[in-house]
């Protein structure tokens, strides 16, 4: 099915399940350093398991929002790939992809805003699972309840600045791929086989290595610092609030 980029599979798969792991790390220490006050250090173990969990539950909740208008999008290009590629695009293929193309467009708008509200009342699970020693998904909807602002500023400051530290890494990772990519055959088409064989070389996996653990780098710490409502969130919850066991703790 993928040709000789078949090999490359199990190399994206890999790299997923790390880039999950290193990410429940991350987010774990990170949350604890927030509600325990414990020091920031890495592990796997309980928690990290549940903050996986977590994560994944976050992931389908993404994707049972936005299936809607995917599935539209990919309506609408079929209709594209349904035609002849040697005609002219007809009025009703025209005005089929056009149709279902803006249906999806405007509704992946109205539901972005539905994922950012339901996003900003479920941010304090992870907060609230790795507190609680147990999954607490739909559960952070009580506890960010007061906090809805707070929270949401904090995630655009997350994605301003991501975007500007991503678009840094990128552009160095850009100048370390140049070599490589100069050096790229041009003109007659490579075999798919010699292709997949020069993405596999050393030159290639390398640069793309460094940018993979880079972006990975400055997504977990500026996650970990605008993470801080919904983790002060779920650490507060008037339910358990450790604030208070402190102060009972140190006037006992």
């Amino acid at each position: 099915l993928f040709g000789g980029f078949g090999r490359l599979v199990p190399l994206i798969l890999v790299a997923s399940l790390v880039g999950w792991v290193v990410w429940a790390m991350f987010e774990t220490a990170s949350q604890r350093r927030y509600i325990f006050g414990a020091k920031f250090s890495l592990g796997f173990g309980g928690d990290e398991v549940r903050i996986m969990v977590v994560g994944l539950l976050w992931a389908l909740m993404s994707l049972v929002i936005f299936v809607v208008p995917i599935i539209l999008f990919v309506s609408a290009f079929g209709a594209l790939a349904e035609m002849d590629p040697s005609g002219q695009l007809d009025d009703q293929t025209a005005a089929r992809f056009l149709g279902t193309f803006f249906a999806g467009f405007g509704l992946m708008f109205l539901f972005s805003l539905l994922y950012i509200f339901i996003a900003t009342r479920l941010a304090p699970c992870f907060g609230l699972t790795v507190k609680e020693k147990e999954i607490r998904f739909f559960d952070a909807w009580n506890v960010s309840r007061g906090r809805f602002w707070p929270i949401l500023g904090a995630y655009v400051i997350i994605v301003v600045v991501v975007s500007v530290f991503s678009q840094i890494i990128s552009a160095i990772a850009q100048m370390l791929m140049m070599p490589f990519l100069m050096s790229l055959p041009v003109g007659d088409e490579l075999p798919t086989e010699e292709m997949a064989a020069i993405f596999l070389s050393p030159a290639f996996i390398a640069p793309m290595a460094l940018l993979y653990f880079g972006l990975m780098f400055v997504q977990g710490l500026t996650q970990h610092f605008v993470g801080a409502p919904a983790a002060l969130a779920a650490r507060h919850d008037p339910r358990n609030d450790l604030g208070d066991a402190e102060r009972v703790d140190i006037f006992s």
